[in-house]
């Protein structure tokens, strides 16, 4: 399974951020933001302003109201690293935006009032990672299976990335990051340098 991953993300949002534009700022931080919280395009589409709210030391929390695996609406609250909140006041600021849908159209004269489809929330995703020089396939899904085999690969459990991605099935969670779980695996750290 390919995915987006985080350095991947972040350098295509860097890259769109440096349009200076509204249309740039405003997909550098629905890259971050669905990276940071492993979104799928349909959380990301609802996003709300309001969802939103300030942590310490710059960072913030993103209320996610409910999910594809959380349907009785329990809601999750989700970490948002400082450039991200940086990237979103930068949209923010552009777009004069104050409630809510997070991301919208970019129109002549500001932004739309409506949230981007999810089918928009896709081409995003897909324009900008190629601009970024991203081979192979990129989809809507692209940025939550990036963040995953992301996470793993710097050492997050199994327990880590099923809460990070809300996953409630560890067969779910393991399988879209099962070459970076190999990668960390016991005959990794063990038998490649002959540690036995």
């Amino acid at each position: 399974m390919e995915g987006l991953k985080r350095e991947d993300a972040l350098a295509a949002a860097r890259l769109a951020a440096e349009e200076g534009n509204a249309l740039g700022l405003r997909d550098a931080a629905l890259l971050l933001l669905g990276s940071d919280g492993l979104l799928r395009i349909s959380e990301l589409a609802a996003v709300q302003v309001e969802d939103l709210g300030l942590g310490e030391g710059g960072s913030g929390v993103l209320a996610l109201p409910r999910s594809k695996t959380d349907q009785e609406g329990e809601g999750s609250s989700l970490y948002v690293c400082r450039e991200t909140m940086q990237a979103v006041a930068a949209w923010l600021r552009v777009s004069g935006i104050e409630d809510g849908p997070l991301f919208r159209p970019v129109l002549r004269n500001g932004a739309g009032d409506s949230a981007l489809s999810t089918s928009a929330v896709r081409s995003v995703i897909q324009r900008r990672a190629r601009a970024a020089g991203v081979t192979g396939r990129v989809s809507g899904h692209s940025l939550r299976v990036g963040s995953a085999q992301s996470l793993v690969a710097a050492g997050a459990s199994t327990a880590e990335l099923m809460q990070a991605g809300r996953w409630t099935d560890e067969r779910t969670a393991t399988r879209y990051a099962a070459n970076e779980l190999a990668a960390n695996g016991a005959v990794a750290r063990y038998f490649e340098d002959d540690n036995l």
